[in-house]
C-alpha cells in the first residue's frame, strides 16, 4: 500500500511545510516522553515547566529536555513576558495522512495522548506492541465510535479485526484518555460527546481545576 505524496510541483514551499509537519507530528506519536509532556500543557496550559514535572512524576531534568525539544519543533511556546519561570502554551496538533486506497489515519491531541501513555499504562503499552501505532490511532476511532453508542466493545473488535478481549482491554483503557481531552481535542468536541460521566482518575494524566471549572 503506497502513499499518496503532496503534491509539491506548484508550490515547493507548501510542500516543505507539509512534509515538515508530518514527521513532527510522526515523531511526537513515537516519543512518549514528548507525547506525555505535550499533552499535559494542552490540559493545563498556561502552566510551568515545575508543575508539569510534578503532574507527571517526571524528573525535572527530563521534563526541561522535552520541553526545549517541543518548543524547537513549534509545538509548544513560553509565551512569559519576563525573563523567569516559562509559561507554556500549545495548540491541537491535527495531521491526516491519506493512504492508496483513500484511507485516512489522523493524528489528534487524543492519539497523541494515548500515545503518551504507554510509558505509565501497561494496557496500552501492551497493545502498541503487538499492533502499533496505526492500530492505536484506530482503536482511539473505535472508543469514541462506543462511547458514541455506535459500536459495542464486541463491534469494535470486529471492526479492528482484533480478539474481543484485547478490544474490550485497549477502550477501557482509553476512556479515560477521551474523557480528560473531551473539550481540548477538536476532533473529539465535533463528535458531541458526553464525557462527563467517564471516570478519569487512572487516564495516566491529571488536568487540573481552572477557575471556570470551579
Amino acid at each position: 500500500m503506497g502513499a499518496k505524496l503532496h503534491d509539491m510541483t506548484d508550490d515547493l514551499h507548501e510542500g516543505e511545510n507539509a512534509f515538515r509537519e508530518f514527521f513532527v507530528a510522526s515523531d511526537l506519536v513515537r516519543d512518549s516522553g514528548r507525547a506525555r509532556v505535550y499533552t499535559d500543557v494542552l490540559l493545563n496550559q498556561p502552566t510551568t515547566v515545575s508543575e508539569l514535572d510534578s503532574r507527571l512524576e517526571m524528573s525535572p531534568s527530563s521534563a526541561s529536555k522535552f520541553v526545549t525539544e517541543l518548543e524547537e519543533t513549534g509545538l509548544v511556546e513560553n509565551v512569559s513576558d519576563s525573563g523567569r519561570k516559562k509559561q507554556l502554551t500549545t495548540d491541537p496538533v491535527i495531521f491526516t495522512v491519506t493512504t492508496g486506497a483513500d484511507e485516512q489515519f489522523t493524528v489528534t491531541p487524543t492519539v497523541i495522548a494515548a500515545a503518551g501513555a504507554r510509558a505509565v499504562d501497561e494496557d496500552i503499552d501492551t497493545f502498541i506492541d503487538r499492533n502499533g501505532y496505526t492500530k492505536l490511532g484506530a482503536a482511539v476511532a473505535g472508543t469514541v465510535a462506543y462511547l458514541n453508542g455506535d459500536l459495542t466493545r464486541r463491534g469494535v473488535a470486529r471492526e479492528l479485526d482484533l480478539p474481543e478481549v484485547e478490544a474490550i482491554t485497549i477502550t477501557i483503557a482509553l476512556e479515560g484518555i477521551v474523557g480528560l481531552l473531551g473539550d481540548a481535542d477538536p476532533v473529539l468536541t465535533a463528535s458531541d460527546i458526553d464525557v462527563h460521566g467517564l471516570d478519569t482518575t487512572d487516564a495516566a494524566y491529571v488536568r487540573e481545576a481552572s477557575e471556570t471549572d470551579e
